[in-house]
């Protein structure tokens, strides 16, 4: 059995790039810390924005969109190696994460949403509906992976995203399954000799939810997340280099609502 695991606060190294919190979380488990920053900017973007739809029955619509967004400033998670007072003459060098401003980004792509309502059927058929939706977002940043010397994309963007959703609505009852689904992303920046940066692995959802009215002032829901029961993975540089795997349980929610 490990030794337990030690948390300390101690005055961080300072550095004349940047000013940092005086304080910084660190653990002696997996040597690691984090660190705030004062200096950090708000979220500012440039947006160029067609839309075209069309919408060809009741409740039902086509669409299609076209998208630009020069960002002038991002918050992208950093980490670097640094020696800690006090701490790593013993235990060696801290991977320390911070979040950092980023600046000259651009995003671009398109995107499509289809929704329909199928009240033509007959009989209970007509409560039935889909939708579904995708997302293409081409990103490019300044940040150079040490590991690579490739350009990195913005930090928590996925160049590929969509969800597929079936449901069912009446006056009583309604229902609504739903998968959703990203490609992989930039989850924080990291130096080669951490293996160069962090990535999210492409990860899918299943969900369901339900709603039954009892009267006009009270209904009963149902929720249901991840049935399938997905993994989360995140990798350092490459697929097959792992570092981190985890598993969110089936979660079953059930519910009284009231109107008073």
């Amino acid at each position: 059995m490990g030794p337990p695991t030690r948390w300390a606060r101690v005055s961080p190294l300072r550095s004349s790039s940047r000013r940092c919190t005086p304080i910084t979380p660190i653990s002696t488990t997996n040597n690691t810390g984090r660190r705030g920053n004062a200096n950090l900017k708000p979220f500012e973007a440039t947006q160029y924005d067609a839309t075209l739809e069309w919408y060809f029955g009741e409740a039902s619509i086509l669409s299609g969109a076209l998208f630009r967004k020069e960002v002038e400033s991002f918050t992208v998670l950093t980490v670097t190696q640094e020696f800690v007072p006090g701490f790593s003459e013993r235990f060696g060098l801290f991977n320390i994460s911070q979040p950092q401003n980023g600046s000259d980004g651009t995003v671009q792509g398109f995107e499509f949403n289809y929704q329909q309502a199928f009240r033509g059927l007959p009989g209970f058929l007509a409560n039935f509906g889909v939708q579904a939706n995708y997302t293409y977002a081409d990103s490019e940043t300044p940040l150079i992976d040490e590991l690579t010397g490739a350009r990195l994309p913005l930090p928590g963007l996925s160049k590929d995203s969509y969800s597929l959703v079936g449901y069912y609505e009446d006056e009583r009852f309604s229902a609504r399954l739903a998968y959703t689904h990203r490609s992989e992303y930039l989850f924080q920046v990291q130096q080669a000799v951490n293996a160069g940066s962090r990535f999210n692995d492409a990860f899918g959802q299943l969900d369901a939810s339900a709603s039954f009215n009892i009267s006009a002032a009270a209904r009963l829901t149902f929720e249901a997340q991840n049935l399938t029961k997905s993994v989360n993975r995140q990798f350092d540089g490459v697929e097959t280099r792992l570092s981190n795997s985890a598993l969110e349980e089936q979660r079953l929610y059930f519910g009284v609502a009231l109107t008073l």
